[in-house]
């Protein structure tokens, strides 16, 4: 069987009433992740794209991996269980000032202090300033030594900061203290394991393989699964060996894992597990576990008509998290927190990212009261009605709200809203955040005009664009770079003045490997970092001619990885193409069987050709438009257009509208609402 007819197999079985829309959204969210990982240097086995699609039919946590394979992972749990039994340490936490960081040291110090009952005086959190860098730098490291910290744990940075990590140490030594240093980030590493950060705990996605998609955990992802391993070691299989016996030998599975690779097709329904001095086969454990959860259930029924998906240390994972109910009881409510980051940082919504963004999305809709207070008070502020939120309106509303005050300089603001505890305060918070990124936005629209007109035009020749101009606010580079890629639909450095030095900020347009560019002229930077799609760096002034040049000389060398949106044709050639006539109620429903959409899961567009002119419509402050169709099922669907830039007042019967479907909750109303990407009209 072709791997084309496998996934056709699979889908049918998924969605026994699938359409060409359905054929479609799977097929297209296969090629690019297969063309991803092969940018990356694996080639996926059958055996792992059936992993994979798995989680994709079923992103639910009984599919979470077990983030003890991540090097220092267990290190990390221990010392945060000895600090926890030493009433007389106190734990520091350094965060970045974006929503990862502001999401990852939320899901931390709420829960040490909520459900840990660590006492606050226990508890110290540090923020970028306005005036700080990326990282851990001298400043930084001046104010964590003030702090005198018996663990500090940094967030979403630190792996390139081994030099201020040392001498950190050292002035605390100095004074005659001692210091355990836990890195939770998800950025590159240094090339040489001998350029590591020397710390007790350096815990890096990036540590592991190419051959992982945890790889792409986001630093909120990383703080939520911490979280969920320091639980876990209070359980009785923590660090504890459980043996699987199949037909031909054993293997040894310890905290959600197995320490040896199993045979290839090795049916989960012959392995024996030996565990506390008893003997039960897999076969049963799961049939018992089957019977309690609906969401086993369902995933036997599919795995039923193809068992060699079935992975039994995956099962025997699942089952375990499905029993450990303390596990999920005094984590899941900081999931929210793990999506927010996850989206906000733009990670590949495959596999693991898929199923914590799919979790935080189900905790915001049934059980929006159990949120953190501060979180709650966002949403509240945003008027989102919470049983319908999505992951667009993290992307487009919650995000930037938290985003808002790093970019402005204040990151603690966000920080120390989200944890508040008291309603009252916790809703004064979120008016000034909301305060702050009204601010944000004029900023950013002056920004991105400003940048436009300083537009390198030699730009043009090249597979990214680079921008320098003296009047956009160091606090809104990156999402002005963000902007500009996706007008330019190319990667853009953008560059502003930060006292003694340029700052700059690169956003790709789709997935473009933007850090592995940058690798290639770090010799031009006074720092850098960041992962595939954002990185940052600083420069001097003297320089910024010449880092153009090489850049763009890099850029050439990468043109092919740089451009993949030439590369994207699906599987399938089917044409989504709907008469206007015939759009329907279900459509929404269909769709979102394939949700979230995110990076490498894209929201699906369909193409509508109009059957009557449309009128066009002011909305807003102008600068969009609404535009009403109607179906024979469906009357007044309405279509909006932001940014239209169309120049007449109706667009013409014939055309052809490019839409991505979505619902819109107004007044009480659940409505169809298609949000239009382009528009072709007949000559």
């Amino acid at each position: 069987m072709s791997r084309s007819e496998q996934l056709q197999a699979w889908l049918s079985v998924f969605d026994p009433r699938h359409d060409s829309l359905s054929r479609k959204i799977f097929f297209n969210w296969t090629e690019k992740l297969l063309r991803y990982y092969e940018e990356l240097g694996w080639e996926l086995s059958d055996q792992e794209l059936s992993s994979l699609v798995l989680r994709y039919f079923f992103p639910e946590p009984f599919f979470f991996f077990s983030p003890f394979r991540i090097p220092d992972f267990e290190k990390a749990v221990n010392i945060l269980r000895n600090f926890y039994n030493s009433p007389d340490k106190r734990l520091v936490i350094y965060a970045d000032r974006d929503a990862d960081g502001i999401s990852s040291s939320s899901i931390l110090y709420s829960f040490f202090r909520d459900i840990m009952k660590i006492p606050e005086g226990r508890l110290g959190v540090l923020l970028p300033r306005e005036e700080d860098k990326y990282g851990v730098t001298e400043e930084a490291a001046k104010r964590i030594i003030a702090e005198s910290p018996d663990v500090l744990l940094t967030l979403d940075c630190g792996s390139s900061n081994r030099t201020e990590l040392i001498s950190t140490r050292e002035a605390l030594l100095s004074q005659g203290k001692s210091i355990e240093i836990i890195i939770l980030d998800h950025h590159f590493i240094p090339a040489k394991p001998e350029d590591y950060p020397e710390v007790e705990a350096f815990v890096n996605p990036k540590r592991l393989p190419v051959q992982n998609t945890e790889r792409e955990l986001s630093t909120a992802g990383l703080a939520f699964h911490l979280i969920q391993g320091i639980v876990y070691s209070y359980t009785p299989d923590y660090q504890k060996d459980i043996v699987f016996r199949f037909p031909g030998g054993t293997a040894l599975y310890r905290d959600g894992f197995l320490r040896e690779n199993l045979a290839a097709g090795l049916n989960f329904r012959d392995i024996l597990i030996e565990r506390s001095g008893e003997t039960i086969s897999l076969q049963t454990y799961w049939d018992q576990t089957i019977t309690q959860f609906p969401v086993a259930h369902r995933i036997n029924s599919f795995l039923e008509s193809f068992p060699e998906m079935a992975n039994p240390g995956e099962i025997f994972h699942g089952i375990q998290q499905l029993h450990y109910r303390s596990v999920r009881d005094k984590t899941s409510l900081f999931s929210p927190l793990a999506a927010v980051g996850t989206i906000a940082d733009l990670m590949p919504l495959t596999d693991n990212n898929r199923i914590l963004v799919k979790t935080g999305l189900d905790f915001f809709r049934t059980q929006f009261q159990n949120i953190p207070v501060g979180l709650r008070e966002i949403v509240n502020r945003l008027k989102i009605k919470p049983e319908f939120l999505s992951e667009q309106d993290i992307s487009f509303s919650i995000a930037p709200l938290v985003n808002a005050a790093g970019r402005m300089g204040v990151s603690e603001e966000a920080f120390w809203g989200i944890v508040e505890k008291d309603p009252l305060a916790a809703a004064q918070k979120s008016l000034a955040l909301q305060k702050l990124n009204e601010q944000r936005k004029a900023l950013s629209g002056e920004g991105t005009d400003a940048i436009l007109e300083s537009l390198d035009p030699d730009h043009e020749k090249y597979p990214i664009a680079v921008a320098y101009d003296t009047r956009v606010h160091r606090g809104i580079s990156g999402l002005v770079a963000s902007r500009l890629a996706e007008s330019l639909k190319k990667p853009v450095a953008v560059l502003v003045d930060d006292g003694d030095v340029l700052r700059g900020s690169v956003r790709s347009y789709k997935n473009e490997d933007i850090f592995s560019l940058l690798n290639l002229v770090k010799e031009c930077f006074v720092q850098f970092g960041g992962h595939r799609q954002a990185a940052g760096f600083s420069l001097r002034y003297e320089n910024r001619q010449s880092f153009t040049r090489k850049l763009y000389q890099a850029s050439t060398a990468l043109a092919e990885e740089l451009a993949p949106s030439e590369k994207e044709e699906p599987i399938t050639d089917e044409q989504i193409l709907i008469e206007d006539s015939n759009v329907y109620p279900g459509l929404w429903q269909k769709i979102t069987r394939f949700s979230p959409f995110g990076v490498l899961n894209p929201h699906p567009e369909l193409s509508i050709r109009l059957s009557a002119d449309a009128v066009l419509q002011p909305m807003g402050s102008g600068k969009h438009a609404r535009v009403r169709i109607d179906s024979i099922q469906y009357r007044e669907i309405e279509c909006v257009w932001f940014f239209h830039g169309y120049d007449r007042d109706h667009i013409p019967a014939g055309s052809l509208l490019t839409v991505e479907p979505h619902k819109n909750y107004f007044a009480g109303r659940e409505r169809l609402q298609l949000k239009i990407k382009k528009v072709d009209v007949p000559d």
